[in-house]
């Protein structure tokens, strides 16, 4: 731990005599919560000392000296200092990738350097319980890991995450089945043209027919042009020309 002097004359001492100095680095037993330095100035007022440590959240002391005596002879304080406040902590929270509105509800993973466990909220097109994130739209949403910290950590510094919410896809729309006209086709090309038009044959007979070779549909059971659901039957008649 050191502490340094705010003050251009003061100066700090670990014991009562000296030696004197404005930085002043101190240590503190084991177990122990605060220490006791000196503090001599050669003026009075007050003076803004500083306490830092590793890992540990810098404090700020106040302290006032009295007027010097009038020998001259320089006032001399004695200041206990606690231990500073409490350790510093830090969140690890990785960037979270794009999704697509639609998409199932997913954990995210936000740990403390502490150990202490780390809240979860979230704004824009999402709602947070607990680790898991789950998507209410298209848009974007943020998610921001919090750590308020205990008698030993004091809070860390929250992280946010924002990621894009995709719309999504509309499922294309099955066709129609739109009938088309087969009389005079031979029975292949009619069955051909059927299945492009998202149709499916139906039922096939035969008749004799004076006018048509034989083959060659000469009636369907759909009136060409019709629009009708996927995979709609489309029934066909082939003559057999005049033969009995």
């Amino acid at each position: 731990m050191t502490l340094a002097s705010g003050s251009g004359s003061g100066e700090l001492a670990p014991t009562v005599d000296g030696p004197r100095t404005q930085t002043l680095d101190l240590s503190l037993p084991a177990g122990s919560t605060d220490a006791t330095f000196y503090y001599r100035d050669t003026s009075a007022g007050t003076a803004m000392l500083s306490v830092s440590a590793p890992g540990r959240v810098g404090a700020t002391l106040s302290v006032t000296v009295g007027a010097a005596a009038a020998d001259g002879v320089t006032a001399t304080t004695s200041i206990v200092v606690a231990a500073p406040d409490r350790l510093l902590q830090t969140i690890s929270f990785a960037a979270l990738a794009a999704r697509t509105y639609g998409d199932p509800d997913f954990a995210v993973d936000a740990t403390a350097s502490s150990g202490l466990p780390v809240t979860l909220s979230a704004n824009g097109n999402c709602t947070a319980s607990g680790v898991t994130i789950h998507l209410t739209g298209a848009g974007s949403c943020t998610v921001t890991a919090t750590q308020p910290g205990d008698s030993n950590y004091s809070a860390a510094p929250a992280v946010m995450q924002t990621f894009a919410v995709a719309q999504a896809t509309k499922p294309k729309q099955p066709s129609k089945c739109i009938v088309p006209k087969v009389v005079g086709k031979r029975l292949a090309t009619a069955k051909r043209m059927i299945m492009h038009r998202h149709c499916r044959s139906g039922s096939t007979r035969y008749a004799r027919s004076r006018k048509t070779k034989t083959g060659i549909v000469i009636a369907q059971s759909r009136r060409p042009g019709r629009v009708l659901p996927r995979n709609t039957k489309v029934a066909l008649t082939i003559g057999r020309g005049t033969g009995r």
